[in-house]
């Protein structure tokens, strides 16, 4: 199933108070404190990253220099946990779901996901590198702190390009099926990444209020590909 941002603001966004079918308020779940502190410390620790000179962050800076084709597409925004809860619900994945974060930004949904279940995996893929170098950070203190229940699998890159890292990682897994011994394509610092494979992909959510026609086009024809994804879920 491929959810859009877009789709889970607005499932999560509150109705006029004087509407009685709205649910109550959200009350966030005390078993998530921990992970919730660490979040919010790395957001400050993100918000702080920046030039003094001239307040520019590094990420606003790396954006920069990307060009207009990709500006857009790197505008920043996390899912808050309440839109995490509502687009669970929507979702609703069993335990053998594999879900992934397309612009997973500093993984704050990502792992507010793996800590609510057991899945077979979640994987986040950033295109600013900055972003994804704060997403490592904290996962590596999630992880350290016995937060998560499933694993987690982080990397940097364009992900326009998708189906050719699937198809990168296809066949070096049939090559060490094989007895080839080849190295399995990795993130940065190995996590997760023999736990989380893109053939798991099931569930996909994408901000594409961000994203124009082209690069959804692509992720499309990317998860299309049963090949590739043949576990990706279409309903």
């Amino acid at each position: 199933m491929l959810l859009t941002k877009m789709q889970a603001h607005y499932a999560a966004s509150p109705l006029s108070k004087s509407d009685d079918s709205r649910v109550a308020e959200f009350q966030p779940d005390p078993q998530y404190r921990r992970l919730r502190g660490l979040l919010s410390v790395a957001e400050v620790e993100a918000a702080s990253d920046a030039v003094a000179a001239k307040g520019t962050s590094v990420a606003a800076a790396e954006i920069a220099s990307m060009g207009p084709l990709y500006q857009r597409a790197a505008t920043d925004g996390e899912l808050l946990e309440e839109g995490v809860e509502q687009m669970l619900d929507v979702l609703r994945p069993g335990p053998g779901a594999c879900l992934a974060d397309l612009g997973s930004g500093r993984a704050e949904a990502l792992l507010h996901v793996a800590a609510r279940g057991a899945f077979r995996g979640c994987f986040g893929v950033e295109l600013v590198e900055a972003r994804h170098l704060h997403a490592e950070r904290t996962l590596a203190k999630a992880k350290a702190g016995g937060m998560l229940r499933s694993a987690v699998r982080l990397e940097q890159g364009d992900f326009s390009q998708l189906a050719a890292w699937a198809a990168e990682e296809a066949e070096e897994d049939a090559a060490e099926e094989a007895g080839l011994g080849l190295r399995i394509r990795d993130g940065k610092d190995g996590s997760g990444s023999r736990e989380v494979r893109l053939r798991d992909v099931t569930h996909v959510w994408a901000c594409s209020v961000c994203y124009d026609d082209m690069l959804l086009r692509s992720i499309a024809d990317a998860l299309s590909r049963r090949e590739l994804f043949p576990r990706f879920q279409v309903n």
